[in-house]
């Protein structure tokens, strides 16, 4: 691993997971709490950083980085492609079709789905840690899981105390 793509890793790639699991909790604890439209604002975020990290293990922006510059390894990326569609076309560009009903797959609504990519990339991001030969990159990749999933459980654990219960 050169010094270029440590750094990539450790600055650009970790701020985007830490980002995505930090508005998954968000949009959790939204949604618990019953706070109406500031669920949509964390899920408007995480969609953001789903598409940025599917993007990036699926290779599909020429624009972008792509997993492949780290290891060759083929990742299991069913869930981005059934869902890609609705993801792009209903969330993230803005244009007429988005308010019809191109946001259900199998009876499944995008809605819904947060939680589910972010699981999802981050079993991306653990089979990127086993598929890694390289010690030390296999040690920062596990590291940056770690601390991005720590803070997103501190700034949850943090809003509990400030949000009160509705």
């Amino acid at each position: 691993m050169t010094e270029r793509q440590k750094q990539f890793l450790k600055n650009d790639l970790f701020y985007e997971l830490r980002m995505l699991l930090g508005a998954s909790k968000m949009a959790s604890l939204s949604s618990e709490r019953k706070l109406g439209n500031l669920e949509n604002y964390f899920k408007d975020s995480a969609y953001l950083h789903i598409r940025n990290l599917y993007n990036f293990f699926s290779e599909c922006s020429i624009h972008d980085a792509r997993v492949h510059e780290f290891v060759d390894c083929d990742f299991d990326l069913q869930l981005y492609k059934k869902w890609k569609g609705p993801l792009h076309n209903h969330v993230l560009h803005i244009k007429d079709t988005r308010t019809r009903a191109n946001n259900i797959k199998s009876g499944g609504h995008l809605n819904k789905m947060v939680q589910t990519f972010t699981e999802d990339i981050k079993n991306l991001w653990q089979d990127w840690i086993e598929a890694t030969a390289d010690k030390t990159e296999k040690e920062l990749l596990q590291s940056l899981l770690l601390k991005a999933q720590e803070q997103a459980d501190d700034d949850y654990n943090n809003s509990t105390l400030i949000i009160k219960e509705r």
